[in-house]
């Protein structure tokens, strides 16, 4: 049996999903994992059913679920999660490129503290980008965890900060981390009832299940040990950020805590 249950949503973008694939196989993640790829019905569908066959014929342990219609970003995580059975939970998206021997490992062994319920990792933006922005920083800091600023919006802390920069490489604790790569314990997540299903495609949710699973008493914890190349939209789940935001604020207006001061 694994020790962790990875569960990645999938719409569409399969040369993305295919780069994750090759790197989570290419390194060794130092325990025991089952991957459960939740296809959420997007486009290109001959290419990324082609990704899905590859892999599954290439190792045993990466399964593909079918959803009938797209379940968005906390519906697919919980169906992935509730197909398995290992006592840790890893959300990992498709737009992910793990780089280091170990950095499963290093996540999980924070769960022997029984206080530690979520843990986050050290997320890079690709070297490259077709369709550069400004709010790409090729080879930077990503996300080095989440904190809240005085009008009580979360934010990535640190964003575009050198990857080896002392704040960033330092484990630390958080009231909050990305799902795009956060492992945290089956028992806790259907405690709480899973990710909130009420959010649309991928915004927030993971920030309000760090906040719930703080209010019961366990910690978030930023782990720089594990470091991954995260292409930050490429998973394409920004759409309804807006209306997000909104929920969130509804939801979380009395679990939100003003953070950023001791982070910079």
């Amino acid at each position: 049996p694994s020790a962790v249950d990875i569960t990645t949503p999938v719409f569409g973008q399969p040369e993305l999903l295919e780069q994750m694939l090759d790197s989570l196989l290419a390194h060794e993640a130092g325990i025991e994992w089952n991957l459960f790829l939740v296809d959420d019905i997007g486009p290109k569908r001959e290419e990324v059913d082609a990704v899905y066959k590859k892999f599954q014929d290439k190792d045993s342990r990466i399964h593909v679920l079918r959803n009938t219609h797209n379940l968005g970003f906390a519906g697919s995580n919980n169906r992935g999660f509730r197909a398995g059975s290992a006592p840790l939970l890893l959300m990992l998206n498709s737009d992910v490129e793990v780089c280091d021997e170990g950095w499963l490992y290093a996540m999980a062994m924070e769960f022997k503290d029984e206080q530690v319920g979520v843990v986050g990792a050290k997320l890079l933006f690709f070297e490259a980008y077709e369709h550069p922005t400004a709010a790409h920083f090729p080879g930077k800091v990503q996300h080095a965890g989440v904190a809240f600023n005085l009008l009580g919006q979360p934010y990535h802390v640190l964003q575009g900060w050198g990857p080896e920069n002392p704040k960033v490489s330092r484990r630390k604790e958080f009231n909050a981390v990305t799902g795009a790569c956060m492992l945290t314990r089956r028992d806790l997540y259907f405690e709480l009832g899973g990710l909130d299903e009420d959010y649309k495609t991928g915004n927030f949710e993971d920030v309000q299940y760090c906040l719930q699973v703080r209010k019961l008493g366990y910690k978030v914890i930023y782990q720089s040990a594990a470091r991954l190349y995260h292409y930050a939209g490429g998973s394409g789940n920004s759409a309804t950020a807006r209306f997000n935001e909104g929920l969130f604020r509804i939801k979380c207006k009395d679990l939100i805590e003003y953070d950023e001061f001791k982070h910079w």
